[in-house]
């Protein structure tokens, strides 16, 4: 009877472990989910582009294609950073998990995202150089406005 008892605490510590696991892997995945999520639309909203609106015209349709020309390339580069993702994902749910194959292709992510950050800057640092002192300060005022309204009020 005994021998019964520990099979059946076996069994149970097995499920037990499985289980644990699979909870684990499930909050992996979730969170990874929301920080593609963020990541994705963290900065993507209320950018340079709407500060192109409160210009007054040829300087408005200026920065408007300025942006517009560049547009394209921030979305490919989503694009590769979502395919990454990807990879990361497939690398989580492996079975057997290979941890090295998934730290690189974590470090893949990060390294993408930090040259993709570079080019978007390059990109913004060339609007710059095409605004004049006045539109500089317009900005600078914009900007600290719309930090003001996203800062949480306590």
């Amino acid at each position: 009877m005994s021998e019964q008892a520990t099979l059946g605490a076996g069994a149970r510590d097995t499920t037990k472990a499985w289980l644990w696991r699979a909870l684990m892997l499930s909050l992996a995945v979730n969170l990874l989910v929301v920080g593609i999520f963020v990541g994705a639309n963290w900065g993507l909203r209320d950018g340079p582009g709407s500060f192109a609106e409160s210009l007054e015209g040829e300087r408005r349709q200026l920065f408007n294609d300025l942006i517009a020309a560049k547009r394209e390339q921030s979305r490919q580069l989503r694009r590769e950073i979502a395919a990454k993702q990807i990879v990361v994902l497939q690398a989580m749910e492996a079975d057997p998990f290979n941890r090295d194959r998934f730290v690189a292709a974590v470090e893949d992510v990060v390294a993408f995202r930090d040259q993709a950050r570079r080019q978007l800057s390059e990109q913004f640092i060339g609007m710059v150089d095409q605004m004049t002192l006045d539109e500089r300060r317009a900005y600078v005022r914009w900007f600290e406005d719309r930090r003001d309204r996203k800062k949480p009020k306590i």
